[in-house]
């Protein structure tokens, strides 16, 4: 295996486009491992895959850079490093999954149906997936690729990191605008729904609450025959002659 490369902190602006060009990088590379794992079962490309539309995962992207920090690059043993970037990963995928979902009220993935899961929001087939993932990361890719992106010099990283940020900007937005509208038409509709049945169980409660009332009040009051003919004859024994 490469040596270990720990991520060192962004001092100077060159660092700092450096680092981005590595955030894209992997964002794409989590796109493209994300398309392939839900394309492959189901025999056919599915292309929209997280909560941008276009080639980006930001959650791959943030997932990969706090991995590299977290664990300074990762262990010599590649065990630890697959115990210890589950453990990061998950945490970062549930808290994830929690978050957007106060946020817009939706999820974009649900483990409830798998054996060994936390509420659904990560689940321990993913988790090895991704502490898999880690230690590809840190002992194959990241030294590989750091050194590529370090060798472009400031003349060449400086300007490809302003594009990229611009292009990335530019198709986040175009993009996304569908998916923003999709995101807010469900939404409206989940609401609606909400309130439209909130509103039929009322009038459902209403209506028999109504009924009943008036069966209460129009019900004719009827008196067994011995108590009616016992009442007759004693106001008939009490009436003066």
């Amino acid at each position: 295996m490469s040596t270990l490369q720990a991520l060192p902190l962004p001092v100077s602006f060159e660092d700092w486009c450096e680092l981005f060009l590595l955030y894209i990088a992997y964002s794409t590379l989590g796109w493209c491992g994300e398309m392939l794992y839900c394309s492959i079962p189901k025999g056919k490309l599915c292309e929209k895959r997280g909560f941008l539309n276009g080639f980006l995962c930001p959650i791959y992207g943030h997932g990969a850079l706090l991995v590299l920090y977290a664990l300074h690059g990762g262990f010599q043993n590649p065990f630890l490093t697959f115990f210890f970037g589950a453990i990061v990963t998950s945490i970062l995928e549930y808290f994830t999954s929690w978050l957007m979902e106060k946020l817009f009220h939706m999820r974009w993935w649900d483990y409830s149906h798998y054996k060994f899961q936390i509420n659904g929001r990560v689940c321990l087939l993913n988790s090895t997936c991704f502490g898999l993932a880690c230690v590809l990361l840190c002992h194959l890719v990241q030294p590989w690729l750091w050194a590529r992106v370090t060798g472009l010099g400031a003349a060449v990283s400086v300007p490809l990191a302003s594009i990229s940020s611009q292009s990335v900007s530019r198709c986040t937005v175009v993009f996304s605008l569908s998916r923003w509208r999709e995101m807010l038409t469900r939404l409206l509709t989940r609401r609606s729904t909400r309130l439209t049945s909130l509103i039929i169980s009322q009038q459902s409660r209403w209506s028999h609450s109504l009924s009943s009332l008036r069966s209460m009040t129009c019900r004719p009051v009827r008196m067994p025959a011995r108590g009616l003919r016992a009442s007759w004859a004693t106001s008939a024994a009490s009436s003066p002659v």
